[in-house]
């Protein structure tokens, strides 16, 4: 038995050696005070991925990337307060969040076909998930803010980081700009905003 361990342990050590060799070895960036910006990024599949939360190929390295203004429903039901929280927000049922959710991710990856633009400030978006990831700013190959897209369609609300945009925009002006498309989706009834029962 010892000898079969040792082959095992000598297997295992090997194997190791090997994937660390061969692995894409990212170093994490630091959290700046300036918006940094990334251009020719690529959207990466990955099963995680939702409508404002997403791996990125950023500068050489694979990131996962947080929606820095906006709030896409979610697209399952692990965090049932915060589908809860969403439904009463879009004055939907609860039970149809997760299909918005998955609508909203199905849009992204639409939307980011091609390569697109990434300003990132690395700032930490931990929330209730483990995975390390980054609030950020995307632009589309077409040059639309995605988050505003995502606004203007229905399919996410204005929650997230209070900061001056990368846009230069005051604070205070880009909230009451993401207000006013959040407004206007909800009045037009887009997106999850066509099954709300509010006003």
């Amino acid at each position: 038995m010892c000898g079969l361990s040792k082959t095992f342990a000598l297997l295992a050590a090997f194997l190791l050696t090997d994937f660390v060799s061969t692995a894409k070895l990212v170093e994490i960036p630091e959290h700046t005070k300036h918006w940094q910006v990334f251009k020719g990024c690529e959207f990466v599949p990955q099963l995680y991925n939702d409508g404002d939360s997403f791996a990125v190929k950023v500068n050489g390295g694979e990131f996962v990337l947080r929606l820095a203004f906006v709030d896409a429903p979610e697209s399952d039901t692990r965090f049932p307060e915060r589908n809860a929280e969403q439904a009463e927000h879009f004055h939907v049922a609860v039970a149809i969040i997760p299909e918005w959710g998955k609508l909203a991710g199905a849009k992204i990856v639409e939307l980011l076909a091609k390569p697109f633009t990434v300003h990132t400030r690395w700032a930490s978006a931990l929330g209730s998930s483990r995975k390390l990831r980054y609030y950020a700013v995307i632009t589309s190959a077409d040059g639309k803010d995605l988050g505003e897209t995502l606004l203007a369609l229905g399919l996410a609300r204005v929650k997230g980081l209070v900061m001056k945009p990368p846009t230069g925009e005051s604070q205070a002006a880009y909230q009451v700009k993401l207000g006013k498309i959040e407004t206007a989706a909800h009045k037009d009834r887009q997106g999850i905003w066509g099954k709300s029962t509010g006003r």
